[in-house]
């Protein structure tokens, strides 16, 4: 759910793409190498400025097992994409039986 509506914000705000691409670059730059997450966000980097807003949106809505990992390490956080209400909810909702 929250990836669908990060794809929503992109859509509507595709600019949101080259900010997140700065924020992953600065967090790399300022220490993120060599943490667990480094590799993640390296191949982020490479698909937000590789695809068009309409690719990356693609790719969120995508179900496939290849999808469904990157969207585990989906940088698309914060109040651009969503309120702490929509998170909230949609992490209700993912732990509902």
């Amino acid at each position: 759910m929250l990836a669908a509506l990060a794809a929503a914000r992109i859509e509507a705000r595709p600019e949101l793409l080259g900010q997140t691409a700065i924020r992953l670059r600065m967090w790399l730059d300022t220490g993120g190498r060599g943490s667990l997450a480094e590799g993640a966000t390296r191949e982020w980097v490479g698909i937000i400025e590789s695809r068009s807003p309409a690719g990356v949106c693609a790719l969120l809505r995508e179900d496939s097992p290849e999808a469904q990992r990157l969207r585990s390490s989906m940088p698309f956080v914060g109040p651009d994409f969503f309120s702490d209400a929509e998170r909230e909810s949609a992490m209700d909702a993912a732990a509902a039986p």
